[in-house]
């Protein structure tokens, strides 16, 4: 299994570990190759760990369980999650410190306080975690080289 880059997509190859009627679950071994990779945060990998991920596609009845498999993700996407996952919090808590300190709120209470706005962006995300799923999307397709 292996991890390589094509164009503007990142491909991982994988076994389809289950087909449901809207998607496919592949497993898929993330090698030494992932630990440089600079998207490998982005797509949920890391250093020799096995992942799952699901891939909604509506031709999920044309794969069986155990078969070879290519799952892609465009870079784009990739970014877009590292926005929301590490960029856009920091922003949230240095802006909730910055007003509540010039507000004139104490600073353990502004600290705390901008810790509590982190705890909310992330339950929001928890609670549009579908919305996201449609958005950061994988694709799959039978690979192109059998042999792979």
């Amino acid at each position: 299994m292996s991890e390589r880059w094509e164009g503007n997509k990142v491909v991982h190859d994988g076994v389809v570990a289950a087909v449901f009627e809207s998607g496919v679950d592949v497993s898929i071994v993330a090698e030494a190759a992932c630990g440089s990779c600079r998207m490998k945060k982005a797509c949920g990998m890391d250093e020799s760990e096995q992942k799952t991920v699901t891939v909604f596609t509506p031709d999920a009845r044309h794969f069986r369980v155990g078969e070879r498999v290519e799952v892609t993700m465009k870079a784009a996407m990739g970014y877009a999650a590292m926005a929301f996952v590490y960029i856009i919090p920091v922003f949230v808590v240095l802006t909730a410190l910055a007003v509540l300190i010039k507000t004139g709120v104490p600073e353990i209470t502004s600290g705390l306080a901008a810790l509590g706005f982190l705890v909310l962006y992330y339950l929001v995300i928890y609670l549009f975690r579908g919305r996201f799923a449609q958005t950061i999307r994988f694709e799959i397709r039978i690979p192109t080289n059998p042999e792979s």
